[in-house]
C-alpha cells in the first residue's frame, strides 16, 4: 500500500494491484508401483525346500518326515515257466529189466526195429524201465508206444507205486505202433516205470516218450 498527499492536502492511500501467482509447471504424470518389503523367511529346516518365485513372494515346499512316507512295495518278479523237456526211452534198452520170458524181438514198425514181447501171463514176466531221468520233480506227459492187435490190460507201477490196471486199446494190427498217453508225476533224477499183468498177456512195448 502507498500513502501520499493529494491536491487538497488529503491523505491518499493507493492499493497496489494484486499480482497473479506464478504459474506452476505441470509435470507429466507417472505411476511408480510400490513394492512391499518381503517378509523375512526363516532358514529352511532339513525337511523344507524354499522356492523363489518373485522378489516379493516366496513359497515353501514342505516334505513329510521320512517316517510318514508311504512304504515302498518290494520288487516282484513274474514266475517263470519250467524249461521244455523231451526224452525217449527204448523198451529193449539193456538198462531196463526184462523179467521171466519177456525179451526183445524184431518188429519193422518199431523204433530201432525192436519191441519187448511176452510181458504178462505170469507174475514173473514183466518189463521195468529203470532210467527215466527227468530234470525236475513235477508232472510230465508220458506216451507209451506199443503194438497189440486186441485190447489188453496192463498194471503200471511208477517208482514202485501201482497206478492200477489200464486198458491199452487195440492197435490197427499186430505190426502197427499205437500210443497210450498219460500224465504222471515223476521225481527229479531217475525214475522207474514197470509194466506187468499177472494173469494175462500185456501188449508188446516199443518205447516211452517223456515231455514237458
Amino acid at each position: 500500500m502507498i500513502v501520499g498527499l493529494g491536491a487538497a492536502g488529503a491523505l491518499i492511500a493507493v492499493m497496489p494491484e494484486p499480482k497473479s501467482p506464478a504459474p506452476v509447471a505441470q509435470l507429466p504424470f507417472t505411476y511408480a508401483p510400490t513394492t512391499e518389503a518381503a517378509t523375512p523367511t526363516p532358514a529352511p529346516s532339513p525337511s523344507t525346500s524354499p522356492v523363489r518365485t518373485s522378489a516379493a513372494t516366496r513359497v515353501r515346499v514342505v516334505h513329510p518326515p521320512a517316517s510318514r512316507r508311504a512304504p515302498t512295495s518290494p520288487a516282484t518278479t513274474a514266475p517263470t515257466s519250467p524249461a521244455p523237456f523231451q526224452a525217449t526211452f527204448e523198451a529193449e534198452s539193456q538198462r531196463n529189466v526184462m523179467g521171466g520170458q519177456a525179451r526183445a524181438m524184431p518188429r519193422d514198425d518199431a523204433s530201432d526195429g525192436l519191441v519187448v514181447r511176452f510181458v504178462g501171463n505170469n507174475e514173473d514176466n514183466f518189463l521195468r524201465f529203470t532210467s527215466l531221468t527227468v530234470p525236475d520233480t513235477g508232472t510230465y506227459n508220458v506216451r507209451i508206444q506199443y503194438i497189440s492187435g486186441d485190447p489188453r490190460d496192463t498194471t503200471i507201477l511208477v517208482n514202485g507205486h501201482s497206478l492200477g490196471s489200464m486198458t491199452f486199446p487195440a492197435s490197427p494190427d499186430w505190426y502197427t505202433v499205437d500210443t497210450l498217453s498219460l500224465r504222471l508225476g515223476l521225481n527229479a533224477g531217475p525214475n522207474t516205470i514197470e509194466m506187468r499183468n499177472d494173469t494175462d498177456y500185456a501188449p508188446d512195448f516199443d518205447r516211452i516218450d517223456v515231455t514237458r
